[in-house]
């Protein structure tokens, strides 16, 4: 057993001293895309033990405990650390965390606090956990001087392009001979197979059905009972959670998201439809082949050829298009945008958005 805090809102209605930097989406695959240009470089991840508990208490906390003393006295003790459900936690943490960085010269980003740079090193940190990038030397050498300021640490590593393994924020980071792998649990797809009763289901081969239109039977229509309401919001949720790291899912995410507020039993078909496709391709993940720092996604330079992201100038790149007004389109013909931001020719960040107002002109939904 362990004390758990409990803090109410009225003590601090502003929370405006509680902000704690944290990993983006956008900056999940930046240390595994750069590691690719560099065979010498890895990858690692730490988890902190009691992280929280780490930290001194910002100021002064007195815990009463009911009952009393052998003495008949009442009993109070005096909080030196912070301690789990405080919401100055994790704030404390990220401070705490930072200044022992400081001390070996590996400075927080500005842009993205949560990402620290240092001599050989980089470091993406959430919360309690974080990747490292770098050298051998200078990794090992960084996780080492963690330790040796107390911090109970777990570390995996390293990983290298072309081999080795590391898992961060539930993905895993998977050095192949054709580059990093990155993938996610598959407790995920197999958690949908399990609400639509469908591990037995045969799998699909697209992520939507062929054609795209709009149902026009009397029965697609009719709207879900409570339960499959329920269920069908829980299913969604579920795959808004993966489909950052699977760019072939997420148009059919955003459709049935549009529909999570009274969704018919044609919106469920078409979850049922995409979850066959997912328990089919369970073990799909976006692969980050060995490239060139400066490298554009359009072409491939030779293995012989590679340039270090840590010598050389790296390319980002982003491109956008829109499908202007699509038949069928459930939210009043409104366009679709899709967008990629690409660095060293590695896809770091994708979207698929129904655009908020309607267009006259497949050049104004471009520039919508």
């Amino acid at each position: 057993s362990r004390l758990v805090a409990r803090e109410f809102r009225w003590l601090n209605p502003t929370l405006s001293d509680l902000y704690a930097p944290s990993s983006l989406s956008s900056t999940l695959r930046v240390m595994a895309s750069l590691a690719s240009t560099d065979e010498d470089v890895a990858l690692w991840s730490i988890d902190v033990s009691d992280a929280y508990l780490q930290v001194p208490q910002d100021e002064p906390k007195i815990l009463k405990v009911q009952g009393r003393d052998q003495h008949g006295k009442s009993m109070s003790y005096k909080i030196m650390f912070n301690l789990p459900g405080q919401r100055c936690g994790a704030r404390g943490w990220y401070q705490y965390f930072a200044d022992k960085l400081h001390e070996v010269k590996v400075e927080p980003y500005v842009a993205a606090p949560a990402i620290f740079a240092g001599p050989g090193v980089a470091l993406s940190s959430h919360v309690d956990d974080a990747q490292l990038m770098g050298g051998v030397p200078q990794g090992e050498d960084l996780t080492r001087h963690l330790e040796s300021c107390g911090l109970k640490l777990k570390v995996e590593g390293p990983a290298f392009v072309n081999k080795g393994k590391v898992r961060f924020l539930k993905r895993t980071f998977e050095g192949t001979p054709n580059g990093f792998v990155i993938y996610q649990e598959d407790r995920y797809v197999n958690k949908l197979l399990e609400i639509l009763a469908l591990k037995d289901a045969k799998t699909k081969s697209t992520p939507w059905p062929a054609g795209g239109e709009k149902r026009k039977g009397d029965k697609e229509n009719e709207p879900l009972d409570a339960k499959d309401h329920a269920a069908f919001r829980t299913c969604v949720g579920v795959l808004l959670y993966i489909s950052p790291d699977r760019v072939d899912i997420q148009w059919s995410v955003k459709q049935l998201a549009s529909a999570v507020q009274s969704p018919t039993q044609g919106d469920l078909a078409d979850l049922r439809h995409l979850a066959k496709y997912l328990k089919g391709t369970a073990n799909w993940g976006i692969l980050f082949p060995p490239v060139s720092a400066g490298q554009s996604f359009r072409d491939r330079d030779p293995a012989d050829q590679r340039r270090s992201a840590f010598r050389f100038p790296s390319l980002i790149e982003s491109v956008s298009d829109a499908d202007w007004a699509p038949a069928g389109e459930r939210v009043g013909r409104r366009s679709t945008s899709g967008a990629g931001v690409y660095l060293n020719s590695h896809m770091l960040w994708s979207s698929s958005r129904t655009q908020k107002f309607i267009t006259l002109s497949s050049m104004e939904s471009e520039y919508m």
